[in-house]
């Protein structure tokens, strides 16, 4: 069912291909049904899997942009093998991106956009509710700790009264970092 929708489809629409379960087999024919009754601009693949086969019939003029989550090789591994279909190829993190970088004919493709939310300009803390900064993820950079330091840093410009709290095992990089 697609109940979940009318939890996330507030401002923007929200279409599902219609797939029951077990129909994944149907998804790269139903995909690009779809596309071609619904023509975009540009579409961003986040490893949707049973939607990879259709990567080689995409339109011509859809640009296609692969995002990869995660550095396992299952989650990377279409996008080295599709590259010659793909217009860019974004990573979520340097980490991500660098293990597969070498893999690619075309490593000018890839991407890193950071997966985090950027902190608003606009946002006073003066006078709000001031909270502990909590990180439970030591000092493993795919969990982002080096994103907690530019965090820590942009809340420390805009006088944030909370303290950091920060659990893990810390290699010396980021010790000297943090200090």
């Amino acid at each position: 069912t697609d109940d979940w929708l009318e939890e996330y489809a507030h401002d923007f629409p929200v279409e599902s291909l219609q797939l029951a379960e077990g129909e994944r087999a149907r998804m790269p024919r139903r995909l690009l049904d779809w596309l071609n009754a619904h023509p975009q601009d540009v579409l961003f693949h986040n490893d949707v899997m049973p939607a990879h086969p259709a990567i080689p019939y995409l339109p011509e003029d859809l640009r296609f942009v692969y995002v990869v989550h995660d550095t396992a090789e299952m989650y990377w591994r279409k996008a080295v093998e599709h590259e010659a279909c793909l217009d860019g190829i974004i990573a979520v993190s340097n980490v991500i991106a660098d293990q597969f970088r070498d893999a690619l004919d075309d490593p000018g493709r890839l991407h890193v956009a950071h997966n985090r939310t950027l902190f608003p300009e606009d946002v006073s803390l003066n006078g709000e509710r001031r909270d502990d900064l909590v990180f439970l993820g030591g000092g493993k950079r795919i969990k982002g700790a080096y994103d907690v330091l530019d965090l820590w840093r942009a809340l420390a410009t805009r006088n944030f009264g909370g303290t950091l709290q920060w659990f893990g095992t810390l290699d010396d990089e980021l010790i000297v970092r943090i200090e």
